[in-house]
């Protein structure tokens, strides 16, 4: 009966510690080949290929403003079927706010991140309905 029990906790053991391992892929898709990555620290990606996200070019923060240690992290978005909006938090605690439009973005010209006042105004001036949450 003992040995039973032993081998019993023994299976549950090794089945609920290989769970640990199992990672869906749960990234959110944004539209137009733009994903939005949960994985610390958080971002938004675009990706060519048809993988749900899984690979692809870092749009936000822009490559050029990500340090080494890749602090900067999305901390909220919102997008529609024209734009992305973003606001970034970097270790310093410096916030940006980010907006791409999805058609005519290129990847090989980085984002430039904005002020708050300079980010609003653009979106009045623009009519760009999306609410950054949090």
């Amino acid at each position: 009966m003992k040995l039973k029990f032993i081998i019993y906790l023994f299976i549950t053991a090794i089945v609920f510690s290989s769970c640990v391992f199992m990672h869906s892929n749960d990234n959110k898709s944004l539209g137009d080949g733009y994903y939005y990555v949960y994985d610390k620290p958080s971002s938004i990606i675009y990706s060519k290929e048809n993988n749900k996200g899984r690979d692809g070019t870092l749009v936000i923060p822009s490559s050029t403003e990500v340090t080494v240690d890749y602090s900067s992290t999305v901390i909220s978005y919102d997008t529609n079927q024209k734009y992305i909006i973003a606001k970034t938090k970097d270790n310093k605690q410096s916030i940006k706010y980010w907006l791409l439009e999805k058609s005519s973005y290129k990847i090989e010209i980085p984002l430039k991140p904005m002020d708050s006042i300079q980010f609003y105004k653009i979106l009045s001036e623009k009519n760009i309905n999306l609410i950054l949450k949090k």
